[in-house]
């Protein structure tokens, strides 16, 4: 073999060499390059998806408000109806007729107990309606003041202290209703012009393309000296070639992990904005108790208190309440199987926030036969002398379950005890109490 056999198959070597690695090469870009736009897409999905998270968050704000703007309405037009109602009753009465006036009625229900509210969720639903309804039971006061004078004239003819002047109750009331009524035109034709709009966020993408150029290659030389120098000029432009493409492959490697940790991080960050707006906006369940009364010879009632104090409504309310009188010595279990203790049941359906349920229920034995009817403990002597010394106990112990808007369950446990020693004892009464008060983790 001559030298120049020998530069030829030493050329057409390396060229293996160098084309089999610019595969490898190659095909490590192809993946790279991938992987680079597979993490482009995540991190346009995470955007997605914290745009979303937001327009729900905004959603569900005007959701709120639309539902105590509606709540406040509601308010307003039962008032304003049972005040017009209570109106075209007392001008059905001869109120100009002073002798008649012992024989009127008490006019304290023309004014109702809760004004200060009404008024409130008036002006919350216009400034103009609650001008009006503010101006009707201003006219109301009025109305119910003279009716008291002609009620107290009435009752005084005849002595010293009788005051003959005609009675303006019929002109308060006049003005009143015209208010009032008003009032009710205005709220019935603003909820009719109520529209609800709506917002689309749009987010558009664009997609990463890359070209590699094809480098052709030319092996019709003209003479034996050529051809040498062109095989060694394309074997130096391939291991050039091989270097910058090695360049160019550690930054596309360092390219697509900048990439993967942003699609991360925007990942995480709707995740986050996600979490967070269900944590703020969705129902809180809770429960109260209030102060057992001890009266002799009737049932020991315990107050109790079930509300959401979310921001929305919770929906499929249910729970399981045991309330019981038990000795210093026993322990609640938390048992809520059929047949085991007398309960509670609670079935609420829905559960608007701030919107209180109350109950008073009979505190029930621990254990009663299945054939015994379930009988209230009745308060006695021996009673309230064992909550009196610490020897007796109330305890009030739930399981609430409950979904979110979201869809999301929750549910809650609850526990409480209570009796009337002097000083706090020296290690708690029903020590399983506290460790039972749980809710659940789902956002």
């Amino acid at each position: 073999m001559n030298t120049t056999d020998w530069i030829i198959a030493v050329s057409a070597a390396l060229n293996a060499v160098i084309v089999f690695a610019l595969t490898i090469i190659t095909r490590k870009y192809v993946v790279l390059t991938k992987g680079i736009l597979t993490e482009s897409h995540k991190a346009r999905e995470a955007t997605e998806r914290q745009a979303t998270a937001a327009q729900q968050n905004i959603e569900f704000l005007q959701r709120q408000l639309e539902m105590q703007a509606g709540l406040g309405r509601t308010t307003v037009q039962g008032a304003i109806k049972s005040a017009i109602a209570e109106i075209n009753q007392w001008r059905q009465l001869p109120l100009s007729e002073l002798k008649l006036g012992t024989s009127f009625p008490n006019p304290d229900g023309l004014i109702p107990t809760n004004l200060s509210t009404i008024l409130e969720r008036a002006y919350r639903v216009s400034s103009s309606i609650g001008t009006l309804v503010s101006e009707g039971f201003d006219s109301l006061q009025l109305a119910q003041n003279e009716i008291e004078r002609t009620k107290n004239a009435s009752a005084a003819i005849g002595t010293r202290s009788y005051i003959d002047r005609p009675s303006d109750a019929d002109r308060y009331l006049a003005e009143a209703l015209q208010k009032l009524q008003k009032a009710q035109d205005t709220i019935n034709s603003d909820a009719s012009r109520s529209d609800e709009d709506s917002s689309n966020l749009e987010t558009t993408t664009t997609a990463l393309a890359t070209n590699l150029p094809l480098t052709p290659s030319y092996y019709g030389l003209a003479s034996e000296s050529e051809k040498d120098w062109w095989d060694k000029t394309i074997s130096g432009l391939q291991i050039v070639g091989v270097v910058l493409l090695a360049v160019y492959t550690c930054y596309t490697i360092k390219m697509y992990h900048a990439n993967k940790r942003a699609a991360d991080a925007a990942r995480d960050s709707s995740d986050v904005a996600a979490k967070t707006m269900h944590i703020d906006q969705r129902a809180w369940m809770n429960v109260v108790v209030g102060q057992a009364v001890l009266q002799d010879g009737s049932p020991i009632k315990m107050p109790l208190r079930i509300v959401n104090t979310g921001k929305t409504p919770a929906y499929n309310l249910h729970g399981v309440v045991v309330i019981n009188l038990l000795k210093e010595s026993e322990q609640p279990d938390f048992n809520f199987g059929a047949g085991v203790h007398p309960r509670y049941s609670v079935d609420g359906g829905t559960a608007i926030p701030n919107s209180p349920t109350d109950f008073a229920w009979p505190i029930l034995p621990k254990f009663v036969p299945k054939d015994k009817p379930i009988i209230p403990i009745i308060a006695n002597d021996a009673i309230k002398s064992g909550m009196q010394n610490g020897s007796l106990y109330i305890v009030v112990y739930a399981r609430i379950t409950y979904d979110d808007v979201f869809g999301i369950s929750h549910w809650l446990q609850f526990c409480s005890y209570a009796h009337n020693a002097v000083g706090a004892p020296e290690k708690a009464t029903a020590d399983t109490c506290g460790p039972y008060n749980d809710v659940d983790k789902n956002n």
